[in-house]
């Protein structure tokens, strides 16, 4: 199974919106969403479709980054409160500052509603071990960047979630163009219950952003032959000398090379819709901006995981 780990902005959240009915008939798609927006209302209607077509996921109960960084404990009940009739399955993230007596104010709150743990450190099983034989529990998720192998043994294979920060982050857009193409991926955790990573996004959250010098557009695919990874390709617009504004040019300017390159290898994409979005975006020369190719870019890359495991 396959479990893509989000944060809650818009463009995130529409392409799980715009995914779920691939996601439902595959059935092997377990989306995290960690919320950072304090306004729920593209969450929620994220959350519709998903349980309107029966997919499961997880959406972190506690969560801190965002605009929920200065929120503290109360704004954690607060969002949970107040989204109890919408979220069907919940996770909570561990870590060395855990409050425990909080964890169980989070799960008398949810009541029976499936939950689960998201480690990012070495948790002591004395701490925990009472919470894993509730009936409710469903995955041990476990953020490899910060959990060691070692803690990772201790827990039985059924429930282990693994999430590998796969993608390279660059301090500048421009800084791709020294390595295009990287290999994203080569374990896919065969042994255990399920595998994830952060798509094409980094693993550090950055909010917000100002006008880049040069756009980029990441798009991964799986060459057909045995034992090949994925891989990631970097599609960048012109280099500027002054930061732009107009993200409709670089989008179409990445496209001058993504076109031809889905096009020339369309075995490797024959599946993809977000693929085909790209094509219509550039053949009718649709005005956009660079939020909806990371969009793009997220369901490409959920569909890839789709194809692979089917």
């Amino acid at each position: 199974m396959y479990f893509p780990l989000l944060r809650g902005r818009q463009y995130e959240l529409k392409a799980l919106r715009e995914l779920s009915t691939k996601m439902s008939l595959s059935g092997k798609i377990v989306p995290i969403v960690e919320p950072v927006r304090t306004d729920t209302h593209h969450l929620e209607l994220c959350l519709d479709a998903l349980n309107e077509d029966d997919v499961e996921y997880v959406v972190v109960g506690n969560p801190y980054q965002g605009e929920f960084k200065d929120k503290g404990k109360q704004g954690c009940i607060d969002f949970i409160k107040n989204n109890i009739n919408k979220i069907e399955y919940f996770g909570f993230i561990l870590d060395e500052e855990s409050d425990f007596n909080e964890i169980d104010k989070y799960l008398k709150i949810i009541g029976r509603k499936p939950f689960s743990f998201i480690y990012m450190d070495d948790i002591s099983q004395q701490k925990i071990s009472k919470y894993l034989g509730m009936g409710n529990y469903r995955y041990n998720i476990f953020i490899s960047s910060f959990v060691s192998t070692s803690y990772i043994k201790n827990f039985g294979k059924g429930k282990t979630v693994i999430i590998d920060p796969c993608f390279i982050d660059k301090e500048r857009g421009s800084d791709y163009q020294y390595n295009p193409t990287e290999i994203f991926r080569d374990n896919f955790y065969k042994s255990i219950c399920g595998f994830g990573d952060y798509t094409t996004l980094p693993e550090k959250f950055k909010d917000g952003g100002g006008r880049p010098y040069c756009g980029v557009i990441h798009l991964t695919y799986e060459i057909n032959e045995e034992k090949k990874p994925v891989y990631i390709s970097h599609f960048l617009s012109q280099i500027y000398t002054q930061r732009m504004s107009d993200q409709a040019r670089l989008v179409q300017e990445a496209l001058d090379t993504l076109v031809p390159f889905v096009k020339k290898n369309g075995q490797y994409f024959s599946f993809s819709t977000a693929v085909q979005e790209f094509i219509d975006i550039k053949k009718k020369g649709i005005n956009t901006n660079l939020a909806r190719t990371k969009k793009l870019s997220i369901k490409h890359h959920i569909e890839l995981m789709i194809e692979i495991l089917n």
